[in-house]
């Protein structure tokens, strides 16, 4: 086989016709630079913890158990690190294989950004609060007060509104970032977003107690999330569904997050689950039920098809890269 026909052979498998890497190994770019980031910045943690003995009661687990003053803190800081390990990651890539922003992969500081975000807030919550209200009346949850001091509460607010908005904006980089959008950009939304909130749902298989309607509700909350992207083109609006939704779950109702149940004695009101709990979630919390798969699946259709949401004209520009337009800008109609 002569040298040009392998540098022929070679291109096809690596390069594509906008003559960039095949988003498969873009994808896979992104995974290993994310990867070896957090063993990096973890490592340097660490090594603060070892120089800086004061720094170790925040850095490493606790001893005997988990307290959720120590535990918050510790996610806090664990967040911090999976959150900048992905910004780095993300702007490694964007600039190197895609020749774009780190702004232009969603978190853009453009006109209106706000807006997406206390509107997704709200939505996000408002979507929890529909769960809860199903399993409420059907007996699958009961409430009673925690009885927290005042200055209690907001201390756990900001913590977990912290806590919750960096483990959101990290997983939405990871998941509808640069690797999703990579897959969007040359095979579509249809397949990406398949082949990423499937990604997302095993991603918490390792989470306590998954059954197999936790997992389906995981693998819908990735195509909601998803969706808001597409519509969009913006992290902002997901990130805040996101992070609402899990800070609602613990301080609000006091109940596990995807099977986490630490931080639930921080909250205004201690959640317990009854049965029947195929709808409840049970242990799981109520992501592990079918309300919230009924919930999920209402609010990404509104969310789709409300009109409420579109790509502004700013990151329409934002994403383009390789040599046409990109072939899919979003789900909806933008003529409209």
């Amino acid at each position: 086989m002569s040298g040009e026909s392998v540098e022929a052979v070679l291109r096809k498998v690596f390069v594509n016709r906008e003559d960039e890497l095949r988003s498969g190994w873009r994808l896979a770019a992104f995974v290993v630079c994310l990867y070896v980031l957090i063993l990096l910045i973890s490592a340097i943690a660490g090594l603060a913890a070892v120089l800086v003995p004061s720094l170790r009661s925040i850095i490493e687990p606790p001893p005997g158990g988990e307290h959720p003053g120590r535990a918050i803190v510790q996610f806090i800081v664990q967040s911090a690190v999976s959150l900048s390990s992905a910004i780095v990651a993300t702007w490694i890539c964007a600039r190197a294989l895609e020749h774009r922003s780190l702004g232009s992969v969603g978190f853009k500081l453009n006109r209106g950004w706000w807006r997406l975000f206390v509107v997704g807030s709200l939505l996000g919550a408002g979507t929890l609060g529909l769960a809860i209200a199903a399993e409420a009346a059907t007996g699958g949850v009961a409430f009673r007060p925690q009885g927290h001091r005042p200055g209690q509460l907001v201390s756990s607010f900001v913590s977990l509104f912290l806590a919750f908005l960096m483990a959101a904006a990290f997983e939405e980089l990871a998941f509808r970032g640069f690797a999703f959008q990579a897959l969007v950009h040359n095979t579509g939304p249809v397949v990406a977003v398949l082949v990423m909130s499937v990604v997302f749902g095993l991603a918490h298989l390792g989470n306590p107690n998954p059954t197999l309607i936790s997992t389906t509700n995981t693998i819908l909350a990735g195509i909601w999330l998803s969706v808001a992207y597409l519509v969009t083109r913006n992290l902002w609006l997901s990130t805040a569904l996101h992070y609402s939704w899990n800070l609602g779950m613990v301080y609000l109702f006091g109940l596990p997050v995807s099977g986490i149940s630490t931080f639930d004695s921080l909250g205004l009101l201690a959640g317990q689950d009854k049965p029947p709990v195929w709808i409840s979630g049970g242990d799981y919390g109520p992501e592990g039920g079918l309300a919230a798969s009924v919930v999920l699946i209402v609010s990404t259709l509104f969310i789709w098809r409300s009109g409420w949401f579109k790509v502004s004209a700013e990151m329409a520009e934002a994403i383009k890269h390789g040599t046409p337009e990109p072939r899919y800008i979003s789900i909806v109609d933008t003529n409209e």
